[in-house]
Formats: C-alpha cells, structure tokens, sequence
C-alpha cells in the first residue's frame, strides 16, 4: 500500500493546487491554511472528483469535516476524512479500476470511476467527467439523506 503524504494541511485549495499551485488563495475558501502547501500529483479523475466536491458540495464539506486535512497519495489518489465520514479515490492494480469510495457511520459504499480496460465511452452516453460528477452528486446526496450505502463489513 503507498503511504499518505505527510502533510498537515494544504494552504490552498484542491482546484488551485491542481491547476496553479503558485496562485494566491482566499482566505474564506474551505481548503485554506496558514501552514505551507504540498505540492501532490494529483490524478485527472480524482481532480474532477475534489472539484466537483469544492464547486457544488461546499456545505457538506464543512458539514462533515472533509475539507481540513486532505490526504494526497502518491499515486494521484485522496482520502478526505472528517468525524465519522471518510472519502477516497483508489485504483486496482489488477483490475485496472478508478474507484470513489465513502464510509459514513457504519455504511460503506464504491462507485466506479472509470473501467481502464474498457473505453470510456463503451456503457454510457455521458461523457466520464458527467459520470464522475453525478457519481460524486448522488453520493454526497445519500450521504446527506441517510440512504446511503451498505452496512460496513467486518472483513474490510
């Protein structure tokens, strides 16, 4: 397993650290710090996911805690963690799978990402970034409502 970066908090937010990570931030931004930034590769599909969460899932960001101390793996990946809600982008080595997976309470659920084996357009009539974003939408959604996901397994 690749080990989480060691950072405390980024000083900026997740689009500005993706796009421009010399650019200055607001101060009333929900990823925002005093301490320095990290500079973190961060993969294509989980940009889109953290800034889906950043542009439309503002509240419940803050809500549950997930915008203090963003996780950036090596291999592109996140994990978001706040209380008793966490938030992860992961890839499958042997599968070859992206996946967006949440823990809220004792539930647990995946959504897949995209299918590196299959073209990104072979199930769908949305484009993948369409996909991730309502992916991202329908999870923040169950979450809020209590409808989301399964009981969390022992095995895990």
């Amino acid at each position: 397993m690749i080990g989480l970066q060691t950072s405390t908090r980024l000083g900026r937010s997740f689009s500005q650290l993706i796009l421009n990570p010399l650019k200055p931030f607001s101060s009333s931004h929900p990823f925002t710090s005093d301490s320095p930034i990290n500079k973190a590769y961060v993969h294509p599909l989980t940009q889109i996911v953290l800034t889906r969460l950043q542009d439309k899932h503002y509240n419940f960001l803050k809500e549950f805690k997930l915008s203090e101390d963003p996780q950036f793996k090596s291999d592109g990946t996140v994990k978001l963690s706040g209380g008793s809600t966490m938030i992860t982008t992961s890839f499958d080595d042997e599968t070859k799978i992206h996946y967006l997976n949440a823990q809220h309470k004792d539930k647990v659920g995946r959504y897949v990402l995209q299918e590196n084996l299959k073209p990104a357009w072979h199930s769908s009539k949305m484009s993948p970034k369409e996909r991730i974003e309502k992916a991202v939408t329908d999870m923040v959604g169950m979450i809020e409502d209590g409808t989301f996901g399964e009981p969390q397994q022992d095995d895990m």
